[in-house]
């Protein structure tokens, strides 16, 4: 081979050797990438083009004459074939007489009561858009949901419709008031909600859906600025319905046979997602019997147990707390519980364990993930695995965790945000397309959630990044704190917050609460506290003893309301918080 020829071929190997590393590292880079990725474990399921009206009324008709809901307070209860029925009266008058069109906005102002079922199975098979709104929100809160979701048409309890008169942003907007009580009275310039859902339907209005038709507007919490209307299709609803409940191993409520009927109280609020998603439209799935309590409160709380065979329970770590931390409730009642199912927060798996050696019994404790943005469930604990985990993500569902500040993919017990795609995930925004491209990108929703996860890809949820405190650069979870403060003697709650800090930017205050009759040593717990964490986690914002502990609209401790009383009370010489 002469030189020309030789150098020639050299090249072309150079050339063919450069293009092989370009391929390699390529390849290394997607792989690489790609391994962050965490899929479900469990098979993808078949997700139909089907509304929420069409998966639920199909169900009703396996047992029409069993009982679907119940008042606890007033008894008053509905069988799947009157909810049904009344619905279907329902989506065909209230177009007919309020003219509504495809995708109008009706406002649903209601406490947890029984006709909750029919407004929203009516409202969505007229193809209009819910907007949920808590019984517990002032004027001023209504007004401003009612104006920002466009709503047309309110409906509420006759003993909120003062609140909702007051608050209408239009004059003679129509307000359709349920009657609650024995001796409530349709007020005069109020329209009888029994009179519709009473008209027989003619079925003379013709509804066309589809499942990609904007079925629900829920708003979002507000803490880290104004609520945002969060926009569900229908098929967001129906997938996560059937993500919840197609597989055996996680699904919570058992469907319905002739000998078995699960019975559930409902004292989540059907006005939040984790409430209307997972317990209301779950529990119609599975033709399971829900007990409504229009207003919690312990005493109520504990008459469930003694009224009702409950045999499932959806709630929140604080209420696991109080039956736990409290001598008010009695082992005994939990004897019926099969299942109960923790959200909104997480829940250590002490106390966990606490609350199933309690009970006496085997009970699955399923601690699952779901956000307003992203669906009632994006995890889910499998029933063998272990506790503290918010579990896997369920089927058709990717997630991964990302850098907080960068954004870069992180491996199995690294810390950061998670991130998730799914049929669940909202549809976006409502009016606000900017937030909802910063919330979604490429399809992954960010949750602003600090989690990480481990060789077997079981997620374990931390905190919100933004409770997250920043003492001197470190980053300290409160849940970790709360976790231990709970464990010292006589607490019955607590809450850690960050406070500005000349010297460590920020530092960690705890707000407890004492079991009845007892005093804690606020200098004692610090010293417990402090042996157990590394110093930039100690308690240098001191402790401080309330009555009670304030919490949001869901039941969620509200760690935002805590630092803005605490910026009043220092004169709002810091900033931070805003």
């Amino acid at each position: 081979m002469c030189g020309k020829t030789s150098i020639m071929y050299l090249k072309i190997l150079s050339i063919r050797s450069l293009r092989s590393t370009l391929k390699f590292q390529i390849r290394k880079r997607f792989h690489s990438h790609h391994s962050y990725i965490i899929p479900s474990p469990l098979p993808n399921i078949d997700i139909p083009n089907a509304t929420v009206p069409d998966i639920i009324f199909e169900r009703c008709g396996r047992f029409p004459e069993k009982i679907a809901v119940e008042c606890h307070v007033t008894g008053r209860r509905y069988t799947f074939e009157e909810i049904r029925r009344k619905a279907l009266n329902l989506s065909q008058a209230i177009i007919k007489k309020f003219k509504l069109r495809k995708g109008d906005v009706v406002a649903v102002f209601l406490p947890n009561v029984p006709e909750f079922a029919i407004c929203a199975l009516g409202l969505l098979k007229a193809n209009l858009v819910i907007t949920t709104i808590s019984p517990l929100a002032t004027s001023d809160e209504l007004r401003r949901q009612l104006n920002d979701s466009g709503s047309k048409v309110i409906i509420t309890t006759c003993s909120l419709y003062n609140t909702a008169k007051m608050s209408i942003p239009v004059p003679n907007m129509p307000i359709l008031t349920i009657k609650t009580e024995k001796t409530d009275a349709t007020p005069e310039t109020a329209i009888n909600f029994q009179e519709l859902v009473d008209s027989p339907a003619n079925l003379d209005v013709n509804v066309y859906l589809e499942s990609s038709d904007i079925a629900l507007m829920p708003f979002s919490s507000g803490t880290t600025g104004l609520p945002k209307g969060i926009l569900y299709s229908h098929r967001n609803l129906t997938a996560n319905v059937l993500q919840a409940n197609a597989i055996d191993e996680i699904r919570v409520l058992e469907t319905t046979t002739g000998n078995h009927q699960d019975v559930v109280p409902a004292i989540l609020p059907f006005t939040h997602m984790y409430g209307f998603g997972g317990l209301l439209m779950g529990g119609l799935y599975n033709l399971s019997k829900l007990v409504t309590v229009p207003k919690f409160s312990p005493d109520i709380f504990v008459n469930l147990f003694e009224k009702h065979q409950l045999t499932a329970l959806y709630t929140v770590p604080a209420t696991v707390q109080f039956i736990i931390n409290s001598n008010r409730v009695d082992p005994k009642l939990l004897q019926s519980l099969r299942v109960v199912t923790i959200g909104s927060a997480p829940l250590s798996a002490l106390a966990q364990e606490r609350f199933i050696k309690m009970s006496g019994k085997k009970i699955y404790v399923m601690q699952g993930y779901g956000s307003s943005e992203c669906g009632i469930l994006t995890t889910t604990r499998r029933i063998n695995s272990s506790l503290g985990s918010i579990g896997i993500p369920v089927p058709n569902t990717e997630m991964k965790v990302v850098g907080v500040d960068n954004q870069a993919p992180l491996s199995e017990m690294e810390k950061g945000e998670l991130w998730v795609k799914g049929p669940q995930v909202m549809k976006g925004y409502h009016n606000k397309p900017e937030e909802t491209a910063k919330t979604i990108t490429d399809g992954w929703f960010k949750t602003g959630d600090m989690v990480r996860y481990d060789h077997n890809k079981n997620f374990y949820l931390i905190d919100r990044i933004k409770n997250m405190i920043k003492v001197k650069g470190y980053v300290v979870a409160p849940a970790e704190l709360q976790n231990i403060i709970r464990s010292y003697p006589n607490i019955l709650e607590v809450i850690v917050i960050g406070i500005p800090h000349d010297s460590y930017g920020e530092v960690p205050r705890a707000y407890v609460t004492t079991k009845p009759g007892t005093v804690v040593d606020t200098d004692k717990l610090k010293e417990f506290v402090s042996k157990k964490v590394s110093s930039y986690k100690d308690l240098k914002g001191g402790v401080l003893v309330m009555k009670e502990l304030p919490r949001n609209n869901v039941g969620k401790y509200d760690h935002q309301k805590l630092k803005l009383q605490y910026m009043e009370e220092v004169g709002n010489s810091h900033s931070s918080y805003s």
